[in-house]
């Protein structure tokens, strides 16, 4: 069975919210094909205020790891 799913990941603070644009795929696959899962990340946007939006996608990919995790587990949870 596939699944695939188009999603944001938002986190919000007092001073600033991330939202992370992605996709997530899953193959639970079959008795010939191994399972897969794919998560890629589309955009990140870090909102500081209603008119200070920036995007950080690049910074993300070459800087931050871990929020690959976040993003995996909820949606591996839902």
């Amino acid at each position: 069975m596939r699944k695939k799913i188009v999603s944001d990941y938002i986190v919000e603070t007092d001073t600033y919210s991330l939202v992370v644009d992605y996709v997530y795929t899953k193959d639970s696959g079959s008795w010939i094909q191994p399972p897969e899962e794919d998560l890629v990340i589309n955009k990140v946007t870090l909102y500081m205020d209603e008119k200070m939006a920036l995007d950080i996608t690049q910074f993300y990919w070459d800087w931050v790891e871990g929020i690959d995790d976040l993003i995996l587990k909820e949606v591996q949870d839902a």
